[in-house]
């Protein structure tokens, strides 16, 4: 699967609180292909507090999206 593997979520995060776990593929965030964890770790660093991402992952069979908030 092409995407971001989730390699470990810690508790009481932004990630946490989306619902992502250990193992999910994160495919797209807000509608453009996730294929990078630099860029992706890059733009959540530097976003201004209250930015949200909606994320399309991909859990086994099963894709949902979840939102991804920073706080």
């Amino acid at each position: 699967e092409d995407g971001i593997e989730v390699v470990s979520v810690q508790g009481n995060t932004p990630a946490a609180r989306a619902g992502l776990q250990r193992g999910d593929i994160i495919v797209s965030i807000d509608g453009r292909a996730a294929t990078d964890v630099g860029v992706l770790t890059k733009t959540y660093a530097s976003a201004p507090p209250v930015t949200a991402w909606v994320l399309t992952v991909q859990r086994g069979l099963k894709r949902q999206t979840v939102a991804l908030e920073k706080r």
